[in-house]
């Protein structure tokens, strides 16, 4: 039995991110305004998927993904999750140089752990 944690951490759209919600073994994942809504679910097969709406239209669709390691088996079958967290950071930084003198970086983070079912 193989066990993988890793974290989904969009960063092209982690200053809109805010919020996670769990219902039907879905994870939802909200920007603060309510526009982007990312959605992570496991089949009934046990593959870990996802789906991405901007204001309520889809932008990508569903779609799966798994991991292939070096002289492994692939992980992506089977799976059942096992445990998730969330975490948000907001932090301001200022810059040497630029445009702008201060950046906000501001996003949440969904931490899934998924357990492989080798039967």
């Amino acid at each position: 039995m193989r066990y993988l944690s890793f974290s989904l951490f969009f960063l092209t759209t982690c200053f809109l991110l805010n919020g996670c919600n769990y219902k039907n073994d879905v994870y939802k994942t909200l920007s603060p305004n309510g526009k982007l809504e990312i959605s992570l679910f496991l089949s009934k097969d046990g593959k870990a998927g996802y789906l991405i709406n901007y204001q309520n239209k889809k932008v990508i669709d569903t779609s799966y993904f798994s991991f292939d390691f070096n002289e492994q088996e692939l992980f992506g079958e089977n799976l059942e999750v096992i445990n998730s967290s969330r975490s948000s950071f907001d932090e301001t930084w200022e810059t040497v140089w630029g445009e702008q003198s201060f950046i906000r970086n501001h996003c949440n983070e969904l931490k899934i752990e998924f357990k492989e079912n080798n039967e």
